[in-house]
């Protein structure tokens, strides 16, 4: 029943027409289904598309509460002789095969609590509760290979073998590493380990020292890993140290095996990172690569495991639950040198952030230009309920305990899903995407206290030397002319929004997209100077000044700040993926592939989109009959692959003229 507070309100339907859609449960396809397709298809491009979301956000009588809970989804579609099909299937996680079994939320989720099984009798729900910390499998993120594999993945310890073709689930794998040992599936052992490190919080300095990560070397690694030429697989997660201590271990998978062995029995840990503190680590999402360095950058979001333990055992909470902030610490940027790996000992300071995704990285000239896509502003860390009903916005959900903000807050479904008035409050009041570079100088002289050590002649980005010997970082941020207020130079009705917000002043009438960083040439650029990035605009929640909710492909130049943008009205696309045309000699010869769906639509609500990387136009889009929910991270099948006849994508066809799209192109 909702709130009496919210008894006044009055439902303002969504201008996309059932926007909700995208966050309600949708059925598997028992085989691929054909797609209408307009406009032709690049005749190279041939294999397939993955991806990778949430698709079950209740089982039986009991909802999951977050955006991240919804039970992983594969979707794939498939280009074969310029035709195309969809097919879509639930990968058969734990989570997902004990729900659907016992009919009921089994293994917490991010922002879920399992509650006990309520036929057992009392003393069995009572102990039930600790029998040690139950990760969840739940493999909604991303794909990525290793080897000639494929795994779906999260940002626990586990990873989920699927095959590419039939999108069959094959195999669980643990990520724990011993130095050396196998991977080991040790839940409760870990358990037990957290609380008796929590016992020796009072040892002094003086005890021998114990380097616990020869138990358990990694207790989760991220969702976005770097992927070398040769398919070597980087990824961090953190682990316990020396002196009983949390760590950050970068680890690596190598590519292929000539004896034809998993690589992931081959896993090792290369370098170990500090934390700034002792029991919380911090949240990580991503990280940068350079052909020399691996870039580490630590934000002031935490999680508290002290809180985690007495939380998930005893209080039955969530990984949302024992997130908190420590402002004051700042952003820690952290270097390790891959050749030896060797920590690079200095302090790199910034002001706090969220941080999600890296862009890109690279050396130039002594220095190690780092691009990050961040969220700032508003820095009051909130804490919304996850046990409320879906549509009890107003009234709750949100408590002051800070002034650093958690983003994931806004992500519980019973805000995306209330009415069109308090998705816009949300959208106000939720802070703003920014796209940051900071540059690390290498060579780092003490006696350089108080002076810029940044010489590179195109970045306004500064780093000086303080007293207390850490080097003190100022990104650029590159203004946008389009700011909330301002109109876009074709006309008063229509909306830009830019990937380069001003600094200081956040665009308040922006919606927020935290999922979907900045996209590049990844096979051509990663770790090295490259000019553009794709990605998502910001407009995908709030209507512009005619009341058309519009979602955006934007690209940007680094270098210039020229933007492209691509939109249409009521359409919601995904994070645009980037395939090079054979033979392509620019930087941004090839497509971008994209899921689009038009919640709307009464036919074809959903559709795969092929863009000219180039300018944004449409090269072609084949529509199918199904509505697709939203999608997070994915990646271009092992068959997507460069035919040689042709050298660019297709040319483009003309737009749907219904369609209305729209296309921007703005210098800064």
């Amino acid at each position: 029943m909702r709130p009496s507070c919210l008894a006044l309100h009055t439902s303002v339907e969504h201008p996309a027409g059932g926007y909700r859609k995208i966050f309600e449960t949708c059925e598997e396809l028992a085989e691929p289904i054909p797609a209408q397709v307009t406009g032709r298809i690049p005749s190279w491009l041939k294999g397939s598309l993955l991806r990778l979301g949430p698709g079950l956000f209740e089982v039986g009588d009991e909802p999951f509460y977050h955006l991240f809970d919804g039970q992983a989804l594969m979707h794939k579609f498939d280009f074969k002789n310029g035709q195309v099909t969809y097919y879509r299937k639930f990968v058969r996680t734990d989570a997902y095969v004990r729900a659907m079994t016992e009919k009921r939320v089994v293994i917490t989720e991010f922002g879920t609590f399992a509650f006990p099984d309520p036929c057992k009798n009392i003393f069995s729900r009572f102990f039930s509760y600790f029998k040690g910390v139950e990760v969840t499998d739940n493999c909604l993120v991303n794909v990525y290979p290793v080897g000639e594999d494929f795994y779906a993945c999260t940002e626990t310890n586990y990873i989920t073998k699927v095959n590419p073709e039939t999108l069959e689930t094959l195999k669980k794998v643990s990520l724990h590493l011993g130095h050396g040992a196998s991977p080991v599936v040790c839940n409760t052992a870990l358990y037990l380990l957290l609380v008796n490190v929590t016992r020796s919080l009072n040892v002094s300095d003086t005890s021998p020292q114990v380097d616990l990560c020869n138990y358990i070397s990694i207790n989760g690694v991220t969702a976005h890993p770097h992927i070398e030429a040769d398919g070597t697989v980087y990824n961090i997660g953190n682990c316990f140290g020396k002196g009983a201590t949390l760590a950050y271990n970068i680890v690596s998978i190598p590519p292929t095996q000539k004896d034809k062995s998993d690589p992931i029995d081959k896993s090792k840990i290369l370098v170990q990172i500090p934390s700034s503190e002792r029991f919380k680590p911090s949240y990580v999402h991503s990280f940068g690569i350079t052909p020399n360095y691996f870039i580490f950058v630590e934000t002031p979001v935490k999680i508290n495991l002290l809180k985690f333990l007495s939380a998930w055992s005893i209080r039955g909470s969530n990984y949302m639950d024992c997130f908190e902030a420590n402002e004051s610490m700042g952003t820690w940027f952290h270097l390790a040198t891959r050749n030896p790996h060797e920590y690079v000992d200095v302090k790199f300071r910034a002001t706090a952030m969220n941080l999600f995704h890296h862009i890109n990285a690279y050396e130039d000239q002594g220095f190690i230009v780092v691009d990050l896509s961040l969220i700032m502003e508003h820095l009051t860390l909130t804490k919304a309920s996850s046990v409320l009903p879906a549509g009890e916005f107003a009234c709750q959900y949100l408590y002051l305990c800070g002034r650093f903000e958690f983003v994931y807050n806004y992500l519980y479904l019973a805000n995306l899903r209330e009415n069109w008035d308090e998705v816009k409050k949300a959208a106000m009041m939720a802070p703003q995407p920014e796209v940051r570079r900071y540059v690390l100088p290498m060579d780092v002289h003490r006696e350089e206290q108080g002076k810029n050590l940044i010489s590179l002649p195109y970045t306004t980005a500064t780093a000086v030397m303080r007293s207390d010997g850490s080097v003190w970082l100022e990104p650029e941020v590159s203004p946008t002319p389009y700011l909330a207020g301002h109109s876009p130079p074709n006309g008063p009705n229509s909306r830009h929004t830019t990937l380069y917000p001003e600094a200081k002043q956040p665009l308040h009438t922006a919606p927020f997209r935290p999922e979907g960083g900045l996209i590049i040439n990844y096979s051509r650029c990663s770790g090295k100077n490259y000019t553009y990035a794709y990605g998502l605009g910001l407009n995908h929640f709030i209507p512009d000044r005619v009341g058309t909710a519009r979602g955006s492909i934007c690209k940007l130049n680094v270098r210039t700040k020229e933007t492209w943008v691509w939109q249409e009205p009521d359409s919601y696309p995904s994070e645009p993926l980037f395939v090079q045309t054979p033979d392509g000699v620019d930087e941004d010869d090839g497509i971008l592939l994209t899921i689009v769906v038009n919640p709307g639509a009464a036919l074809r609500p959903a559709y795969l989109l092929i863009l000219n990387a180039k300018d944004l136009s449409e090269v072609a889009r084949a529509e199918v009959e199904v509505i697709i929910p939203v999608t997070f991270h994915g990646m271009p099948g092992p068959a997507v692959r460069a035919v040689t006849e042709a050298t660019h994508p297709a040319p483009c066809s003309a737009p749907h003229s219904s369609c209305h799209v729209r296309l921007l192109h703005t210098k800064t």
